[in-house]
Formats: C-alpha cells, sequence, structure tokens
C-alpha cells in the first residue's frame, strides 16, 4: 500500500532544496508537485530556486577579472598574515 504524503506551504519550503536534488521519494516529490501546481505562491518558488541554481552554477564557471583575482589574492594575504601573527 503506497502512503499518502501531504505537502503544506511549510513542508514544501523546508524539504525543497532535497526535492530540487532529487532526493525525495517519488511519492514526496508527486504530492511536492501537486501542491505547487495548486498553490501559486509555492510553485513560484519553486520556479525561482531553479533559476537561482542555473544562475549560480553558470557563475560558477564565468572567468573572474584579472583585476577582481588580484584584488582577492591580496585580501587574502592580508588575512593569512594577519592570523600568522
Amino acid at each position: 500500500m503506497t502512503q499518502q504524503v501531504h505537502v503544506t506551504c511549510d513542508t514544501l519550503l523546508a524539504q525543497i532544496s532535497s526535492y530540487l536534488d532529487g532526493e525525495l521519494p517519488e511519492s514526496t516529490c508527486a504530492a511536492i508537485e501537486q501542491h505547487a501546481a495548486s498553490c501559486p505562491t509555492c510553485g513560484q518558488v519553486i520556479n525561482d530556486f531553479r533559476i537561482t541554481t542555473g544562475l549560480c552554477r553558470t557563475a560558477a564557471t564565468a572567468p573572474l577579472p584579472d583585476d577582481v583575482r588580484g584584488l582577492a589574492r591580496d585580501r587574502v594575504r592580508v588575512l593569512l598574515e594577519k592570523k600568522a601573527k
């Protein structure tokens, strides 16, 4: 017998990362999708998280400009020097 999963806005928010990462059981995913289809707010939250995740993945592969890389290197150097004292 398949257990019925009930999803509320709060439970959807608590499980959104696991849902988007494909870590939840199929029955839970189906319940989340059903809830999101009937709740415009949760549907938008899921959509926004997907967009944000995609933007983060894209940004992670973009090369840093040389001046930004140099500034970051300089700041790390200062922090390491302070820690060594």
